[in-house]
């Protein structure tokens, strides 16, 4: 369930009274990376919404607020499911060039 109207007020509503800026590009944000168009269509709502504080939290310092507009966090994922990758591959090929060796 992607995130929506009623969920950002819920938020808002948990954030209340605690020092948490929630802003308009902040919303901007959550509603892009959460919302209808975004990819989180098969995560529950309780995942999106951990997600969601994750991403409130972080927003409130500078630097993470900078990482959030330049999609850090979204790369740093890349990156890491690429050497994954990579690392799976240079094992096949290890596997591959050894010699076969029967012992009867």
């Amino acid at each position: 369930m992607p995130i929506d109207r009623s969920m950002l007020k819920s938020l808002r509503n948990h954030y209340y009274g605690k020092p948490v800026r929630f802003t308009k590009e902040l919303k901007e944000i959550l509603i892009d990376r959460f919302g209808p168009n975004s990819m989180m269509g098969d995560y529950t709502e309780q995942t999106i919404w951990n997600l969601a504080c994750e991403t409130i939290e972080r927003y409130q310092t500078e630097q993470g607020r900078m990482e959030l507009r330049c999609r850090v966090d979204e790369m740093e994922e890349r990156i890491r499911i690429l050497e994954q990758g990579i690392s799976e591959l240079l094992d096949e090929i290890k596997y591959k060039d050894k010699p076969l060796v029967l012992d009867f």
